[in-house]
């Protein structure tokens, strides 16, 4: 099966390209790989960032009282 990876471009500031450049050098990964990896690890945390956000201002989330959690613990022992 062909490779569905698409090319694209990418502007970027000189340091930030330099320290791309230094990070494939270093990890022996191509420049694409890593900022492939970045945008999916990007990508993946603004999803849960959502999520989170979603669940924060949803009026039926449950919550848990910090201190009454801390005061059962410790009743255990």
């Amino acid at each position: 099966m062909p490779s569905q990876i698409k090319p694209t471009s990418v502007r970027l500031e000189p340091e930030l390209l330099k320290q791309l450049e230094e990070l494939a050098q270093m990890t022996h990964r191509s420049k694409s790989r890593l900022i492939q990896e970045a945008l999916r690890y990007y990508v993946e945390e603004q999803a849960d960032i959502n999520i989170a956000f979603n669940k924060l201002h949803d009026p039926n989330t449950e919550y848990l009282d910090w201190d009454k959690i801390r005061d059962e613990l410790l009743r255990q022992d």
